[in-house]
This record gives structure tokens, C-alpha cells and sequence, in this order.
């Protein structure tokens, strides 16, 4: 178990997909993080009023609302939480506006490696804990925000 796994608040997943839920929890859980799911932005938000999370892990395309907004509505109504937002089409222009929105600082494409999760959340976690806290309580400066990608396929989804 890392440092900050055994340190930090819990991680928010969010999916519409029953099975993408299970499986973040599952490695998440085996990695040592606490882990908070939630199927949609209602669901998301109360558990976000309920308690402070480390980050958010969320679906770019689901029915009720995609990820990039529940990014922006999360930033505005709760506070600077980071952000790492998957989706099995990441393509240039979702590239463009997963880098373009405010808490956005990660993203991952589906299906994805178990150990590239885990390589993305320490990296995105180490990187907020470096900069102004990033909590409910407190916003930090929007531009010190870092962005980081991992893409799983090698081509590049349209």
C-alpha cells in the first residue's frame, strides 16, 4: 500500500456502467484507497455534500450528464476536486476539452491496464498535493493545475 493510499480521502467513482464501477472499486480497494461510487450526477453530488473526497474517477459519456460536465458542475458547486475522466472514445477534440476544463487532470481510455489506473491516480494525487490544497474547503489556482494522459490504445479513437 502507498503513502498516500494509506493517507487520503477516498476516491468518487462514477459510472452508469454497473461493471466499470466494480472493477475501479475492486483495483482501487486492492491498492489500499478507500473508494465511494456513485451510478450519475445525482447520486455523485450527494455523496459530494456527505463527505471530501481525494479525487474523482468518472465515465466522459453517460445518459444523465458526461463526465467534463460533471467536472465543471463539481468545481463550481462543491469545490476544486481533481478529476481523471475515461472513456472508451477519447478522441483529439476530447482531448482538447478534457485539457480545456477547469479540474480536469487526468484522462484514461477504456478497456484499461489495471497497473495504468494505479500509475495515473498516484501521479495525479502526488501532483494536487503539490499544489494549494485541493478540498471542498479550499480552491486552488486553476493554472497550477497538471494534466496527464494515458492513452491504452495505441490508435486513436474517433
Amino acid at each position: 500500500m502507498s503513502f498516500i493510499a494509506a493517507t487520503r480521502l477516498p476516491i468518487l467513482v462514477v459510472d452508469d456502467e454497473k461493471n466499470y464501477r466494480i472493477i475501479l472499486s475492486r483495483i482501487l480497494t486492492g491498492a489500499g484507497y478507500q473508494v465511494l461510487t456513485a451510478d450519475g450526477l445525482q447520486a455523485a453530488m450527494r455523496l459530494l455534500r456527505e463527505q471530501p473526497v481525494a479525487l474523482i474517477l468518472s465515465d466522459m459519456h453517460m445518459p444523465e450528464i458526461g463526465g467534463l460536465e460533471l467536472c465543471r458542475l463539481v468545481s463550481r458547486d462543491i469545490g476544486s476536486i481533481p478529476f481523471i475522466l475515461f472513456s472508451a472514445f477519447i478522441s483529439a477534440h476530447s482531448r482538447q476539452q478534457i485539457d480545456a476544463t477547469v479540474d480536469s487532470w487526468g484522462s484514461l481510455s477504456k478497456p484499461f491496464d489495471n497497473q495504468d489506473v494505479l500509475s495515473l491516480i498516484e501521479t495525479v494525487l502526488t501532483a494536487s498535493t503539490s499544489c494549494p490544497q485541493s478540498t471542498h474547503e479550499q480552491n486552488h489556482d486553476k493554472t497550477a493545475s497538471k494534466k496527464f494522459h494515458i492513452y491504452t490504445d495505441e490508435q486513436e479513437n474517433i
